[in-house]
């Protein structure tokens, strides 16, 4: 239900910052229920995000945004709706961590994609930090 969020905005760079912090917010969920397995998502997959975005920085035009900064509240409040209840029971804890490691997976994938899809190649040559 978030994805579609993440595929409705038109500038990468809010699209960048609304998935990071659903990483991190995912990883500190994760990071309650049991404390290594928190920092691995962290690691892993705010890490590669934070790779991933700074590769796309560098692919995509200059672009003005019009999009307001107020959506970035939106994802926060569907997390805060959404969000299971917490079971320290350890089949429970197995099933929910990895349809949630799954579902970041397929978030990650999204974003990917928006950002392809806006980059233009015909302006030249990439932009170097």
């Amino acid at each position: 239900m978030v994805g579609f969020l993440y595929m409705s905005l038109s500038s990468p760079f809010i699209v960048a910052m609304l998935f990071v912090f659903t990483l991190a917010v995912a990883s500190l969920v994760v990071g309650c229920v049991d404390s290594f397995l928190g920092f691995v998502v962290f690691v892993v997959y705010v890490g590669g995000a934070l790779v991933l975005f700074s590769y796309c920085f560098m692919l995509t035009p200059i672009q003005s945004t019009s999009t307001p900064m107020p959506t970035a509240a939106f994802p926060v409040l569907l997390l805060s709706l959404t969000s299971p209840q917490v079971s320290h029971t350890a089949l429970y804890e197995f099933y929910w961590v990895s349809s949630l490691l799954v579902s970041v997976g397929l978030l990650l994938f999204i974003v990917m994609l928006c950002v392809v899809s806006l980059v233009d190649f015909s302006q030249g040559a990439m932009r170097v930090l």
